[in-house]
Formats: C-alpha cells, structure tokens, sequence
C-alpha cells in the first residue's frame, strides 16, 4: 500500500459542512492540514478515504479549520492504538484540551466531552502527547449545556466517622455541582497566591512523606507539619493530606535513585504483593510499621478534630510509584489493610478517604471510599479536563463526589462549569506547577474571584443546627444555653462557638482577630499622597474596641515588614463593623497588613 507522507507547518483546510439540526458533523482527518504525520489505508474499517498515521513527534499533527454556530458541541474522536493505550493533546481555538486513548486494534470513537466553538471558523489540531496512536475523523454534535452531576449522599464509608467527617462531606455535597473550592499545596504557597490575587485558597495540601521510616532513617526532618496544618485548620481552612510512601525497604540507594526517591518505582525493588502474601513475613511487619508511623500523625489532627481528606496511595494505576506495580488487585488489597489499619486497629475516624485514579479498573471499591480524585498536569492549564471528566461522572454519577485532587497550575473553573465540569474542589501543586506558574496574572485573578470558586474568605462554618450546636456548647463550657457567658470574656457562648474559637480566654480581642487578622491590601499611587478606606468588618461592639490595639505594618516586597504610624483617633468604630483610614506619602506602591491584638 502506497504511503504518502505529507510535510507542512501553516496550511489548514477549511472545511464548511451542511448538516440538519441535531446531526453530527464529521470531518475526515485525511481531508486536513497534516505536519509530520502522513495518510494510510493499511488497516482496514477507516471512514473515509483513509486515515493519519505517523504521531510520532510532539510537533506531529492533524489541523482541521471548519466553520460553525457558537454554542456547546460534543467532540468525539476516531482513532486506533494498536501498540496500547496513549494521551493525546490538542487544542480548539488556542485553548489545549487532552485526553488517553484505550488500547484497542481496531477503529474506536473516543468522548472528549463538550467543547465550545465560536460564530464562524474555528481551528482544531489533534497532535503530541504520547504519540503512536492514528486518528480517522473528529465529529462534532451541538448539544445542550450538560447538567451538574445529580446530588450525593453524603454518609462516610467509616460508619464511626467523627461528627467533623459528617459535617465536612455535607458541606462539601450540598455545593457539589454549584461550587468548586480552591485548594493549594504546602502551606508555603500561601502567600505567594493571595500576593497574586488577593485571597487564599479555601484547602490546603500537605503530604505525610517526611514521616515515612525509610525517610526517617536517613535524616529526613518533618518539620512539625502535621502541626502546622492543625494550624491553618484551626484558623479555618479545609485540610486535604497525601502520602508518598518510602518504600519500607529495598532502596537503590544509589545516584540516581536516593533514598529521597524512595516512593518512585525506579528506586526501589519492594514487592509488596509477596509481602502481602505472607502476613508472618519481614516485609509485611514493614508494611505495619509505617502505617502505625502515619496513624500518629493523623490521631494528632484526630485529637485536634480536624477532618482530613485522605489521598493515600494516590495515581496508583500510573505505575510509577512501587504502589502502582503489581496491578489492580494488589492494589485494592494494600488499600484495603490501610483502611482496616487506620480505622479498626488505630480507631481513626477523622478521615475521608479519597481515591486518585485515572484507570477505573483500579477503583478500590464503594466501601472504601468517599471521594473520587484526579490528578492532571496538563500542557494547558486552560484544558478543561472534559474526558476524563465524563468518564467519571459516567460510573460515579450520583453516587460519589469527584475532585481534581491535583492540578498543574490553576485550572479555569469558569469555563469547566460552562461545560459541565463540576469538579468538588482543585488542588494546585507547588512552585512553577502552582499558581505562580500562570502565564497571566490577570487571568487568575478572573478564576480566583469568579462566582463559581470558593476561596478561604467564603468558607462558613457547616450550619448547626439546635442539637449540634447545644452537643458543642455542652462540650466547650459545660452547658447548652447560647445566651449564657460562662467564661465572663463579655461574648456570649453561641457566638464563640459559632466563630470556632476555643475559649478561655478574651473573645472580645479575638472577635477582631477573626475577622481583621491579616487582611492586606496593595496600594499604588502616582504621586502625593494616597489614602485608603479599609474596612475591618468587625462582629463586635464600638466597646470592644477600646480592648484592641492595631498594629500596621507596611512592605514594599511582602518579604520586609515595619511599623506604620497613625493616630488612634482615625480608627472609628461603630457597632457592627469599623473602618481606618491612613495616610502613605512614601513609596509608589506598598502593601499593608493589619494586626489585631489585645491590650
């Protein structure tokens, strides 16, 4: 059979299809721009007059121009892996968008999910990823916007689940399918997307790894984080931990492969399949004793009533983390003893337990996990993850949540939710794969501040209602009665509760410590003076501010803070909120931060 090769780097073809309502247009690849790739008839059951083969090059591709109405479309792929399943990328428009092919010898149509396509041409390649696949046509069907998945319910697989656990996945389901909360890896990463876009993320990200034995041993330091992320839970956010396991033996431990690496399958030869098959073996001992290491860490947040959605073992079917090389049913029985562990043996039960899997082979089961996670990390952080996302609603629709439990950089919620992506929340991973790895600014302040995320500002308590609120107050002063002020700190027992406070101490400084601790703003003025109305919006009383002293502090780099001066009578109070206005003549730009203490 004939090969013709084609080499071209600009050309496209337009293609203008005529179609009645509600039929699907179809566009041979053969009939479309081709670079680096070339046409071929050898296999047979193709569409058309052929097919494109020879992807093998990032820069390999298959461009087709055509012409459309706006509005929502299902994308559907012709292609065929015969050397086993491959990731693809493409992009519509200037926007990437990306998927993975199953293995299959013959002709298959592949879901992308819907995309939008704008009034008049519109320019779509297929092209890199993992390269080694053929694709027969792309087919386009204008469709209605998709609904929000159906609701959840919300009942841990852990039947003694904490009251945290309970509360934490109601809140999460009654906003599935309307809201989507912002997350960040490691606490570090903080500041660096509030300076970006002025606020927090509503999650934050940390990982057990540091605990692991083999870590230990090699003079890993923790560095107290299981403490601080009590911390940020105790200042309001949502916890979420992962765990890159060491391996609990059979290290490389060579240059290429350090003990450091231990989690990666390259770097360690531990068969944990045959150490589960022998319960009385070294190995299976090993097993035990790290997990017996991680529940410390986690009866320390369990003492501290935080709940934790739990991600271990995590992108499993990827294969390369050791927990990910002995196939599906392994996999499902090292779940299955962590479970048993954590929960039978340690009595931990302030736990979600969320899978990451891209493979739905690999699910471990309804009994065993409360959320869905996936990990993405693709070219484009605008790829609005649609396929994977229709594979899972497809299976888990109605029955479990799903998250994007890792995100290279910060995914477009506005768009995924025009789509019909309602992931329950993302998770940005750190440094260049985190926010500060945006290649616009201004566009992640849109995502951040869009109605459609949840940022640490809008977080609420779960609502108590009469019984869970009295089962509080009786637990934290020895009495259900809201009213009463049994500490004598001047705030009533229902408010404290309801802010999250411990008490036993001073709530009247607090009050304002809750709502005004940190809150900065950046200023910039051309020249002369510049004057900034900022509202601390205190739940406190004019009297309660003769308790507080507000400290200022001004930095033109977020790194170097100083004192800022300013005569007390500025600061005015009136019930219900207060306000402060200063003065700054020094400086094009500064940022300020204000501190409420007590006197």
């Amino acid at each position: 059979m004939r090969l013709v090769r084609c080499f071209c780097l600009s050309l496209t073809v337009s293609l203008v299809a005529f179609s009645h309502a509600n039929d699907p247009l179809r566009y041979e690849a053969e009939d479309a721009a081709l670079t680096g790739t070339a046409i071929n008839s050898s296999a047979g059951g193709y569409s058309g007059s052929g097919y494109v083969a020879g992807f093998t090059d990032e820069a390999d591709r298959s461009s087709f121009s055509f012409v459309a109405t706006e509005g929502v479309y299902s994308l559907v792929i012709g292609y065929r892996t015969p050397s086993g399943e491959k990731g693809f990328n493409g992009e519509l428009n200037g926007v990437g968008f990306s998927g993975m092919f199953e293995a299959s010898s013959v002709w298959r149509r592949f879901e992308v999910g819907s995309v939008l396509l704008e009034e008049g041409e519109n320019t779509l390649w297929i092209g890199g990823g993992w390269s080694y696949y053929e694709i027969d046509y792309i087919e386009l069907l204008e469709v209605e916007p998709p609904a929000p998945p159906l609701p959840v319910d919300p009942t841990p697989v852990d039947s003694l689940a904490s009251e945290e656990v309970k509360s934490l996945l109601v809140y999460l389901s009654e906003h599935y399918g309307k809201l989507t909360f912002s997350g960040q890896q490691d606490v570090a990463e903080l500041d660096i997307v509030e300076s970006l876009t002025g606020v927090r993320p509503a999650i934050i990200g940390g990982d057990l790894i540091e605990y692991s034995p083999t870590r230990i041993a090699n003079g890993s330091n923790p560095n107290n984080h299981t403490e601080s992320l009590i911390a940020q839970h105790d200042a309001g956010m949502i916890v979420t931990l992962s765990w890159h396991w060491n391996a609990p033996t059979d290290l490389l431990l060579t240059e290429e492969n350090p003990w450091w690496s231990g989690f990666y399958s390259r770097a360690t030869t531990f068969n944990f399949a045959a150490a589960l098959d022998d319960p009385e073996g070294a190995n299976y001992q090993l097993l035990l004793r790290d997990i017996d290491v991680i529940a410390v860490e986690l009866k320390k947040l369990q003492e501290a009533k935080v709940p934790v959605l739990w991600r271990p073992l995590h992108e499993s079917d990827g294969g390369w983390f050791w927990w990910g090389t002995q196939g599906a049913d392994n996999l499902r029985r090292l779940w299955v003893l962590l479970y048993d562990r954590l929960t039978d043996y340690h009595g931990i039960h302030n736990l979600i337990w969320v899978q990451t899997i891209e493979n739905l082979e690999w699910y471990a089961g309804d009994e065993y996990v409360d959320l869905l996670g996936v990990d993405a990390y693709p070219e484009d952080p605008r790829d609005p993850q649609t396929s994977i996302w229709k594979r899972f609603i497809d299976r888990f629709d109605g029955e479990k949540m799903i998250s994007l439990s890792e995100f290279g950089r910060v995914p477009d919620v506005p768009t995924m939710h025009r789509l019909g992506v309602w992931f329950s929340y993302f998770m940005s991973w750190s440094g260049d794969l985190g926010a500060a790895g945006m290649p616009d600014q201004a566009e992640l302040i849109r995502i951040y501040t869009s109605s459609g995320v949840v940022t640490f500002d809008e977080l609420v308590s779960p609502d108590l209602d009469e019984d869970g609120l009295s089962a509080l107050l009786e637990d934290r002063f020895g009495s259900s009665d809201e009213d009463s002020d049994s500490n004598d700190d001047g705030v009533l027992d229902g408010l404290s509760v309801k802010i999250g406070y411990t008490p036993f101490e001073d709530l009247s400084a607090m009050l304002a410590f809750f709502e005004a601790s940190e809150k900065r703003i950046e200023l910039r003025s051309g020249s002369g003076d510049l004057k900034a109305q900022v509202s601390l919006a205190l739940e406190s009383v004019a009297s309660d501010i003769e308790l507080l002293k507000l400290r200022i502090l001004g930095s033109s780099d977020l790194e170097n803070w100083s004192e800022i001066d300013f005569l007390p009578s500025a600061f005015k109070g009136s019930e219900g909120s207060s306000s402060l206005s200063i003065q700054l003549t020094d400086g094009e730009r500064a940022f300020v931060r204000f501190i409420a203490e007590q006197r």
